[in-house]
Formats: structure tokens, sequence, C-alpha cells
């Protein structure tokens, strides 16, 4: 055969049709559709289809009738061979179109280093199927991980165990045995909660754990559950939002958790981690995930550890009239800027009395804030690179803006921060009234049936989940500080940087050599959840807010709608 096509070639196909469909890349970024030619042996270019991003192309896999799959620029299409060009399939959000295939129903099975995705084009949803670490294999580090469809419409994948090949099949799920707990999943598609069932369930064949979740029927699913809640029925272990976890406590359905993590781990997680899911003084809830969520700025704009709302609002207005270009960067969103100032911790707010069930949201300072916030300037909102992310630390050092957002709980983070500022960098928080302002952060919440009848079992399943050895394994979004301080090593061959090995992350040492891990801990240690969930008020404002910034109402009509609102909320809730 005659290379028609150029040396960089990614992958090819052949349909039964004998044509060939080849991805290319380097200057020209191009699927190329090679057909047959008279002559024996031979093949000529039947097109080039061009393409803006080479890094979304290729070959994805068949359809049941064996014509092949493109995915590029984002979208899955087909090559329509008898009218030339292509034709799109479908474009989801989300969806990495890097290596899959498809089953006899239609559903798109997709994968992310050891994780599997399944996508229903026909409903749009996009749900996590499987991670493979659930049942202790991974991924061959040299090459994608590689998954097909066999004649029976089991998944497979192939995949590593202590360094030998096999092959997966993710066949129907056994039927559970009796007496198995129960765990729901109402809020959100989390491998960690799933993988902690398996796991737990692979170590106690005796007492498995059942996870359930429907993501085909996602709020079928969450009425249904939670109904059997109401009438004391439901499933031994929940996984739910915050919002849900104090709707449940409320009613009386939650059971006290104080007393069953021991000491040796309550003594480990970071100090904001219990607290989070407490309650009217009860222990309802256990974060599965958090991270640290903070301001950074610099001595020379604020000297105080923490500042009030209006303290920074003041120091806002006062630094505007000296050329200060804004609170925070432009590259954040006036919404995003709300959402900071504001919105971070609404159960400790100048304008919310919880006790009382009022509220004062047309009083001067907030009036002022929105003010402030709609003079925003905003630029687009982009990932900074390194360079970037130096050029916003000189910037907030030299007063142009007062203060930067930093995201993420993971010690590379915290210690870029510091690269980034050196020993300029204070961790003030977002604005608040008491306390912290450093926020933490909570991916969802596992709470447990006050009515279950197997409470010696959920507990021992949490002492698992929140032990060393699963958070070990499972290090991602840690909770214990010893995790941390056991996996850190020296850099190898490089005196300025150390390794967390679990992940393989390398950080920065100090300029001295020394680490940073104890003043990162100290940074977590500092972090606070809010107290109460208060997101159907945060969804008024950013709602009636967003109205404004975008001049759709005035101010006087915003703060107004605002109030009576929340107060109606208030009212209703008490």
């Amino acid at each position: 055969m005659t290379r028609a096509y150029p040396e960089d070639a990614h992958r090819f196909w052949m349909d039964d049709q004998r044509h060939v469909y080849v991805s290319v890349g380097g200057n020209t970024s191009a699927l190329y559709v090679l057909g047959e030619k008279d002559i024996p042996g031979e093949m000529e270019p039947l097109r080039a289809i061009e393409v803006e991003d080479f890094g979304s192309l290729g070959l994805y896999c068949r359809m049941p009738d064996g014509t092949p799959l493109v995915h590029m620029d984002g979208r899955l299409v087909y090559v329509d061979m008898d009218g030339g060009g292509v034709k799109e399939l479908a474009s989801v959000e989300g969806f990495t179109f890097e290596e899959g295939c498809i089953d006899g129903r239609g559903l798109f099975y997709q994968n992310w280093h050891d994780q599997i995705n399944v996508w229903n084009p026909a409903t749009g949803d996009l749900n996590l199927m499987v991670t493979l670490k659930e049942y202790g294999v991974s991924w061959p580090r040299e090459f994608p991980l590689r998954i097909g469809v066999n004649g029976a419409g089991e998944l497979m994948a192939l995949a590593e165990k202590d360094g030998e090949l096999l092959v997966c099949c993710f066949g129907p799920q056994a039927e559970e045995t009796e007496g198995t707990l129960r765990l729901a999943n109402l809020w959100y598609n989390d491998s960690d909660v799933k993988t902690a069932a398996v796991s737990y369930s692979a170590r106690h064949p005796d007492c498995r754990i059942g996870y359930e979740s429907d993501w085909g029927n996602q709020e079928g699913f969450y009425q249904r559950t939670m109904a059997q809640m109401a009438v004391g029925q439901g499933p031994d272990l929940l996984f739910v939002s915050g919002e849900d976890m104090d709707r449940l406590s409320a009613g009386g359905m939650l059971a006290d958790l104080s007393d069953v993590l021991g000491e040796d781990t309550r003594s480990q997680l970071y100090a904001g981690v219990m607290p989070a899911g407490i309650r009217d003084g009860r222990l309802v809830g256990l974060p599965v995930a958090v991270s640290g969520f903070s301001m950074v700025t610099v001595e020379d704009n604020w000297q105080g550890d923490t500042w009030t709302l209006g303290e920074a609002v003041e120091l806002w207005r006062q630094r505007k009239e000296q050329g200060v270009y804004g609170f925070l960067p432009r590259r954040w969103s006036q919404e995003e800027v709300l959402e900071y100032l504001v919105l971070s911790d609404l159960s400790n707010s100048p304008f919310v009395d919880w006790e009382g069930g009022t509220c004062d949201f047309e009083c001067e300072l907030f009036r002022q804030v929105l003010e402030l916030i709609g003079e925003h300037s905003v630029l687009e909102h982009t990932n900074l690179d390194i360079d970037g992310e130096y050029e916003t630390a000189r910037q907030v050092m030299e007063g142009m803006y007062l203060a930067d957002i930093v995201y993420g709980g993971d010690i590379a983070r915290y210690t870029n921060v510091m690269d980034y500022y050196g020993e300029n960098a204070r961790f003030v928080g977002f604005p608040t009234e008491s306390g912290s302002g450093n926020r933490l952060t909570c991916y969802g919440f596992i709470v447990v049936n006050a009515r279950t009848e197997h409470w010696e079992e959920t507990a021992d399943f949490l002492r698992y989940m929140y032990g060393k050895d699963f958070q070990s394994d499972n290090p991602e979004y840690l909770l214990r500080r010893d995790v941390l301080r056991d996996n850190m090593a020296p850099g190898a061959g490089n005196e300025k940087y150390e390794t967390f090995t679990l992940t393989g992350t390398t950080v920065p040492l100090r300029d001295d050599g020394s680490s940073y891990i104890e003043d990162y801990l100290a940074f977590m240690d500092s972090c606070r959840a809010p107290a109460r969930s208060a997101e159907y008020i945060e969804n008024i404002i950013r709602e009636e807010a967003g109205a404004y910034f975008r001049n759709m109402q005035d101010l006087d009509n915003t703060v107004r709608i605002i109030q009576n609102r929340v107060q109606l909320y208030l009212s209703e809730n008490r």
C-alpha cells in the first residue's frame, strides 16, 4: 500500500465499506478518509476534513451498524460518505471524547485515567459508572485505558494489577444479600463514596454495602428516598448536600455521630471537619472530602488577620479614590466578587438574623457593596499560567488590587501561593463578622438514618472510611494530617522540592530549604465551614443582583426585592 497520509498519523480505522479513516496532526490537523484505488495495493485520499484543535481529534468507536465515530472540536461526529463532510451526532459539556465504546443500547462509555463514565445521548445524562481503584486495579500507565463492549453487552477494560495485565469485565451487579447495608447517593456522582462502599464490602463479605443511585431518573430517586426517610424507612446511610443534611436533621431523621470516631481519628482530622457537620449541638454528618478556600493579601494592603465586610468595603472605597483597579483582579466576574464578599458565609452575615428570623438587605452596607461590585471592571475570566500567577501576585503586592482568591486545599496550591508572594502572603480570608475568614469547602456529607437497624455496622463503616488506611488509598481530598505528614519525601535529586508520594505531586520548599507542611496544616485547621446551609437565600441574591449587574433593574428595586424574598423565606421556615 502506498502511503497517502502524513507521517504523524494519530489513529486509523476501517469500516465495512473498506474506507480507512486516519486522524493526523502537525502543521495540518485533519481527518483523512482514504478509499481503495483500482490498482491493487494502493489507496488514495478521498477528502481531508480540517479541525480547529487536533488535541480533540481522534477515532472514537463504532456505532452498532459499524459506522465509525470521530471526535473533533468537542463534538462526536461521523463522516457522511454519501453527502461529504461530517454530521454531528452529539455535543455534551464536560464529556471528553478520548477513548471509548458504545453498546447495543446506544450508551457511550468514556474514560479519564481510571474512571469510566457512561453517557446516554437520548437523555443527555453523563455519570460515573466505575473507578478501577474500587476493585484494586489500575490502568497501564504507558497508554490510555482501553475499554470495549463484548458480545454480551458487558463493559470490558484492560487493567493492571501487581505489574500484570488483566481484562476486567463489568457485568450486571450481583443481587444484594439479605441484611446488606444500603447507602444512597442523593447529591452528586461521587466516586469516593462508592469506592468506600465497594472497598469495605470486599473486606467484610458478611456485611456488604449496597450503593444506590439512579442517574437516569435522579429526581425520581431523590423524591422516593426522601419520602422513605420521612416515614421512618429509607437507607442506612446517605450521601447528601449540606442543605439536605439540614433538612433531614430538622426532621429528626439523622443519628448523632458524636461518639462514632475514635480519638485517634478525631485528633488527626483537620480541625474544621467535624464541626462542619454539627447542627443544634449534634454531629449529624461527616464531610466526605474538603478543601481550603481563602483570600490572600499582603500587609501593605491590610494589617489585620481577618476583616469584616464593612471594613473590606470601606478599604475598597478609600483605595478606589487612590486609583486601585479593583478589590479583586479583573478576571473575576461581578457574580464571583459577590460570591466571595457576601455569599461565602451567610450563616455569619451582617444582613441575616437567623435566630430572630429577620433580614436587612436594604441597609446602607449592602447597597454600597452592590454598587462597588456593579462598577467592577471585568476582563475575560481565564485560568492563569505560572507567569500569570506571578504577575497577579505582583499586582496585589503593589496595591493595584487588594486581594486575590486562593482555591483548593491541597498542599501544592498552598505552596505555589507562598512561592508567588514569598513571606508577604497573608491569608486574611473572606469577610466575616467573627472567627476565621478561611472557608472549608465540603464536598457532600455522609449521614446515618436515625432508624437504621444496623447501627454498629454503619459506625464501623464510618470508622473505616475516615481511618488512615482508606484515606491513604484515596488522597485526592485529604482529611487527615498524618496521611500528609507520613507521605512527604525529599525531591529526588533536587533540594528545592519535596514530593507527596501518594499522588506524585511535587511542591517547593522555602528558600532556606525548610518545608511548608506545618504552615499548610495550620491553614487547613483554620478553615471552617458555614454553620448552616443558606443555598436558597444565596440563589435569591444571585438572581436579583445578577439582574442589577446586567442593568435589568436599578439598585433600589434590587435591594427591595431581595429583602422581601429573603424575609418571606425566613418567615416560612422558622
